[in-house]
């Protein structure tokens, strides 16, 4: 199911006063102390509760303005300043929205596991809402772990995986899921 939105973004905010959204641009550069390890990572869980409340995958810019997703923000900043540990504890959430953004950081981070991930989320066709500028739409979640790995798949892997996936999906139903690719 596909929708079109004009988005208004609402304001994030955060547990520490001093690390507002416009923080989520610096990264690490805010924690410029020693022992701010604590912080970070109390940082990092403040902002997947943030992305689970919002509840929406959204790209990086959003609505008829293509204005900048506080979402993707807060994906950028996970993705730039979180350990490998902090995301893995962040993937075991229920919550679809954090899981695909911590999906997306784990490739782009080279997690070797990631196929196992994939693997484990084969049977999850949950579906989660997603926006792509005005586009909007749902995706389910194994769909959604298949086409983020999907370049890095050899042929027969590809093969192997769409077999697994093809009881939940018939060719129309795929085709459909195809507009959005991530």
């Amino acid at each position: 199911m596909f929708h079109s939105c004009n988005h208004k973004q609402e304001k994030s905010t955060s547990l520490f006063d001093e690390l507002d959204a416009n923080n989520l641009k610096k990264g690490t550069a805010i924690f410029a102390q020693e022992n701010d390890s604590v912080r970070l990572i109390k940082y990092a869980h403040e902002l997947a509760y943030q992305i689970r409340i919002k509840n929406v995958y959204q790209s990086k810019r959003i609505g008829i303005e293509l204005i900048e997703s506080e979402q993707y923000k807060r994906f950028a900043w996970l993705s730039d300043s979180a350990s490998l540990n902090t995301l893995m504890d962040l993937y075991r959430y229920d919550n679809l929205v954090l899981k695909a953004y911590i999906f997306e950081i784990l490739k782009i981070k080279k997690y070797e596991g990631l196929k196992d991930l994939l693997e484990q989320s084969i049977d999850n066709t949950n579906k989660f809402e997603n926006q792509s500028g005005c586009l909007g739409g749902d995706t389910s979640f194994n769909y959604f772990t298949y086409k983020c790995i999907e370049d890095q798949l050899s042929i027969s892997e590809k093969k192997k995986y769409k077999a697994m996936l093809s009881k939940y999906y018939d060719a129309e139903t795929w085709k459909q899921m195809e507009f959005f690719n991530f």
